[in-house]
């Protein structure tokens, strides 16, 4: 079979999806097949239909690989690498479980599943992946929920996806699915993070037509006053019913009165009430408002948090479509800004971002190392006096900065990252800033560090570009910040022209995503991106099967090199946010 053939292309700024029709097992041009394990089998021959026929291809060497990596069994959090076998092209399988579908939850942790499988094609440096068409088949999922899950899933990733359906029909759907995403979208590449939105739990009960109403054939109740011929039954039906906050589906077991009997059946996913009709509709709309406040509960990211575990709580992080500006920003990010790029806003002195800005530079300066490294020459200075403080508002660079932090709360989902305790981060050590610290996602090691620069306006305008470093580096061409700064305040102006006297300066207080770090005991002045992971490797272009690192914190224990104060390195552009710009002079 030609694949390339049968195959049709949509192509978007954040994916290159190509639809194919065929066999999956027999698909040759992707790096990474996707079996979808239904319900976490132990034996590929008795999953679904798509399991078997890779069982098929690899049979018992296929099997014993997947028992020894682990079977998937967790849906939207695990998925299991193996190698390839026989008969299949590719340089990976990939088994995910999944589930039958049972509403809007189910949607939510299948576009999870494809985000992880995404995200670990890239860890392991594939450029391809390939997915049957999953859950179109006998887990009853609607092709066009699933073609939106593959749209919202693959929004960010540079990976070339081929969606492979067997069946005809199921082919024509996606196509014409991303066709209409495409068209709706007016080909502007920043309206492809939009798409038509999977109905609300609340919504699926709003209309009249959708619920079953029948008359009720039983006798007049001794003690109620309402005639047989005016009784009536409403069945709802709730898919997500199961999922409620218990205090939620008790506030809708309670809604029984004199007038209404409620009985809500878990099992068949509705709600029926028997009484007087306008008395139903009173309940149905006092249902439908419990259901609403559920949903808002159920977003919540603390609530998640605290009832659910940090896994949930990652993966709805990353699910989240919302990107709200901190609530010390003068502008939101969907504010007007077409005469200008950014705004630099004032921060009032004595406000609470004031103060924990002023502790972060402060408080993390040490006068015994001015001029102790190589950088700080002809620096004499004993301390900073902070002039003005201001927050940078730039939308368009902290969106770009939030997206990659859901990209690696996925990551940490599937692995938790290790944390910076040896020692603890300094901003995170001071008094004063849990104002700012709170802010963070700890999860993903999101942290404050501090930038010297003289180039303002660029920075604030264009974020730091690791691109812009200099040559003689230890850590390769990356973004470099300080805990302390002592540190910073070397690179605020040139070594060979410092500043004279009263001259103001400039250091920004940076939100930076460290991700998985690693530890740089020595020089990698080669680097290019952060290394892999793995002790014996280390590289930074490892195409074996290692996690790679996200960042690198460089220590001072290289004699050869030595550092009196720790560097922290990143090596993309979003992983950093110049939040706050601080003028100062030297004293």
């Amino acid at each position: 079979m030609n694949h390339r053939d049968s195959s049709k292309c949509c192509r978007y700024k954040y994916a290159n999806f190509i639809f194919v029709k065929g066999n999956i097992v027999d698909f040759k041009e992707a790096d990474v097949l996707v079996n979808p394990v239904v319900k976490a089998a132990t034996e590929l021959s008795r999953s679904g239909v798509v399991s078997k026929a890779f069982y098929k291809c690899g049979q018992e060497e296929l099997q014993k690989e997947y028992e020894e990596a682990g079977v998937p069994k967790r849906f939207g959090i695990d998925v299991t690498v193996t190698g390839s076998c026989r008969s299949i092209d590719a340089k990976r399988i990939f088994h995910a479980t999944v589930e039958g579908y049972r509403g809007t939850k189910s949607l939510r942790l299948l576009t999870c599943m494809i985000k992880v499988c995404l995200t670990k094609a890239e860890s392991l440096n594939m450029t391809s992946i390939a997915f049957p068409t999953v859950g179109c088949g006998n887990l009853q999922y609607n092709a066009d929920d699933v073609a939106q899950c593959f749209f919202e899933a693959a929004k960010e990733t540079t990976l070339k996806i081929y969606i492979v359906a067997y069946a005809s029909v199921i082919y024509n759907t996606f196509v014409k699915i991303f066709a209409d995403i495409k068209e709706s979208d007016g080909q502007e590449a920043v309206n492809l993070r939009t798409r038509p939105k999977v109905k609300r739990m609340s919504s699926l009960i709003s209309d009249v037509s959708q619920l079953v109403i029948k008359p009720v054939d039983s006798p007049k109740s001794e003690t109620s006053s309402v005639a047989v011929n005016v009784l009536v039954e409403m069945s709802i039906v709730i898919p997500a019913i199961a999922d409620l906050d218990p205090e939620s589906l008790g506030k809708i077991r309670d809604m029984q009165t004199n007038e209404v009997l409620t009985h809500v059946d878990l099992d068949q996913s509705t709600v029926t009430l028997t009484g007087k009709r306008g008395s139903l509709d009173k309940v149905k709309q006092s249902i439908l408002k419990v259901l609403a406040e559920d949903e808002l509960k159920q977003e919540n990211l603390d609530y998640i948090k605290e009832t659910k575990g940090i896994q949930e709580y990652l993966l709805a992080l990353w699910h989240k479509r919302t990107i709200r500006s901190p609530p010390y920003w003068k502008n939101t990010i969907f504010a007007d800004f077409s005469t200008a790029d950014y705004e630099r806003c004032q921060l009032v002195n004595g406000s609470p971002a004031h103060d924990a800005v002023t502790a972060f530079v402060l408080d993390t300066w040490n006068a015994s190392l001015v001029g102790a490294e190589k950088d700080a020459g002809g620096l004499v200075h004993s301390k900073l006096a902070i002039k003005r403080i201001w927050t940078i508002e730039n939308p368009f660079l902290y969106t770009s900065y939030q997206s990659k932090l859901k990209t690696l709360a996925v990551k940490a989902a599937i692995r938790p990252f290790s944390a910076v305790s040896e020692p603890e981060i300094k901003t995170k050590q001071i008094a004063g800033v849990d104002y700012l610290n709170s802010q963070l996602i700890n999860e993903v090691n999101e942290v404050y560090l501090l930038h010297g620069s003289s180039y303002v306006d660029e920075i604030a305008k264009n974020g730091i570009d690791s691109r812009f470093s200099g040559d003689k580096v230890l850590f390769g061409r990356g973004a470099y910040f300080a805990e302390s700064s002592t540190k910073a305040d070397q690179y605020a102006d040139r070594m060979n022209e410092r500043a004279s006297a009263g001259e103001p300066l400039y250091m920004f207080v940076v939100r930076v995503l460290l991700g998985e770090p690693f530890v740089a005991r020595e020089a990698y002045p080669y680097l290019r991106k952060a290394p892999c992971s793995a002790v014996d490797c280390r590289k930074d272009s490892c195409s074996d099967a290692h996690l790679m690192c996200d960042s690198v914190i460089g220590t001072h224990e290289d004699v050869d090199t030595p550092l009196m104060l720790r560097e922290f390195i990143v090596y993309h552009p979003e992983q950093c946010y110049p939040e706050f710009l601080v003028e100062y002079v030297r004293q």
